[in-house]
């Protein structure tokens, strides 16, 4: 930790609208959820990318990945997969990436 005891997780990105690619760099904050047309969902592989503040000179997660045509790029925070329900259970990622199969139908209709 640092001298505060303060950190912060960060991805940055740029989507390439015309090629679907989006080139990030993560540093302890979540991954980015792909969802193509037919709702099929996937996750990059988890790299180091730990948190800003931890240590001195942290090394990034930097990967690239392909955003299918009309399909959907989500980022969120931790603050949606540690939300709890009533009863206590935590929403987690499997059920975010279930989420965001199930209910992606593709772009609007024109």
């Amino acid at each position: 930790m640092n001298d505060t005891g303060l950190f912060v997780t960060v991805l940055y990105g740029v989507l390439l609208c015309s090629t679907g690619e989006f080139v990030f760099a993560r540093a302890g904050h979540e991954r980015p959820i792909v969802v193509d047309r037919e709702g099929g969902v996937s996750v990059p592989p988890l790299g180091l990318g730990i948190p800003l503040g931890v240590l001195p000179d942290p090394e990034l997660d930097v990967q690239t990945l392909a955003v299918p045509p009309d399909g959907l790029l989500l980022l969120y925070t931790d603050g949606v997969t540690d939300a709890l329900n009533v009863g206590g259970t935590f929403f987690d990622m499997g059920r975010l990436r279930e989420a965001g199969g199930d209910t992606y139908s593709g772009p609007p209709s024109s």
